[in-house]
């Protein structure tokens, strides 16, 4: 059961990268939306007690940066796409989704696979990662992505209102290496961002859980 504080955070984190896709610096919003990913799973991995590797938060996050000596060139063609569709409606709500099913994700794994008192080191997050992307395959999550989208369209608007926000939470996270991406997101998304979003998803959560739960739990046998 995801608690009220989870809930909040992964609404906040999944509204702000969204709004990410609006930074007019493409590789700096790209890197920022990958930060807050790679957070919030750090973030909902230790509020439930489990240690967690920064690489295997970036394994499961899919973030650019594992990318190694290829970062570079991955995140130019990344940054250079990102830039022309920036202006989308259809990319943000798409973003938001795809964090918060992440996020889905991760707390399923987190209530119904993991041992406890075990950290989550690099293997175990490539495993995670590697059962989100056969999960992402399955047929069962075109549904799941198309409730969540729906669900967040409602907050698309406050999305598009959020696009200095991102910037000036970009910045902050570029200049302060030290802080924590998701703590940016949840300072700057306005709390009424977050109720209408909330509020949407109230509808759908039960199908979103048990569709996250079935479609992950056949990726993990699978592999």
């Amino acid at each position: 059961m995801t608690t009220k504080r989870e809930e909040e955070l992964l609404v906040s984190v999944s509204l702000m990268s969204g709004a990410a896709t609006l930074v007019p610096l493409p590789v700096v919003g790209d890197l920022f939306a990958a930060g807050l990913r790679r957070t919030l799973v750090e973030r909902l991995a230790r509020g439930r007690g489990v240690a967690i590797s920064p690489k295997a938060a970036g394994h499961i996050a899919g973030d650019p940066l594992k990318l190694g000596a290829a970062a570079p060139a991955a995140l130019g063609r990344l940054g250079w796409r990102r830039l022309a569709r920036s202006l989308s409606w259809i990319l943000r709500v798409d973003e938001a989704a795809m964090t918060y099913l992440l996020g889905l994700y991760v707390l399923h794994y987190l209530e119904s696979h993991h041992v406890t008192g075990t950290p989550i080191d690099d293997a175990r997050g490539e495993a995670i990662a590697a059962a989100i992307a056969r999960a992402r395959r399955g047929a069962r999550f075109d549904l799941l992505f198309k409730l969540t989208r729906d669900a967040l369209a409602a907050a698309g608007s406050q999305i598009s209102g959020m696009a200095l926000s991102a910037l000036a939470a970009a910045r902050a996270l570029v200049t302060r290496s030290k802080r924590d991406a998701a703590d940016i997101a949840t300072e700057r998304v306005p709390p009424e961002a977050v109720s209408a979003a909330r509020s949407a998803l109230d509808h759908a959560r039960t199908t979103l859980r048990e569709g996250v739960a079935a479609s992950f739990d056949a990726a993990w046998v699978a592999g």
